[in-house]
């Protein structure tokens, strides 16, 4: 009788390890859920002016988007909203925008996650 309250003991313990580790990892990608849940980006004042600069200068052929869009930070984007990588340079100088992408609406530089289409910075002139 000791040795089944043992075993079914151990076997609850270990249950409850594994519940802990599978809520603190993403879904099977072994990140931290904050990780790949957290939609802020903290850019100072030159580094939005840099990203700025940097996406109104490229000559691209952009598909305009809908013209009643409206955007804020935290609003989703339509799922045909065509996305762009944001430039090397960008992702050079400033490395939390690796995980992003942008679209140009109106006159203002959008940045998205690409993986929910939700806008997570707006950067006007």
């Amino acid at each position: 009788m000791r040795l089944e309250l043992r075993t079914a003991i151990l076997a609850l313990a270990l249950s409850a390890n594994a519940g802990l580790v599978a809520a603190q990892t993403g879904p099977m990608t072994g990140t931290s859920s904050t990780a790949t849940t957290g939609t802020e980006l903290q850019l100072t004042p030159e580094q939005r002016t840099e990203i700025y600069s940097s996406v109104s200068q490229l000559k691209l052929t952009r598909t305009p988007p809908p013209t009643n869009l409206h955007v804020a930070v935290g609003a989703d984007l339509p799922a045909s909203m065509e996305l762009y990588d944001l430039p090397a340079n960008i992702a050079a100088d400033i490395p939390a925008t690796k995980l992003y992408k942008y679209t140009m609406v109106q006159s203002e530089v959008v940045i998205v996650d690409p993986t929910k289409m939700k806008v997570i910075d707006v950067i006007r002139k």
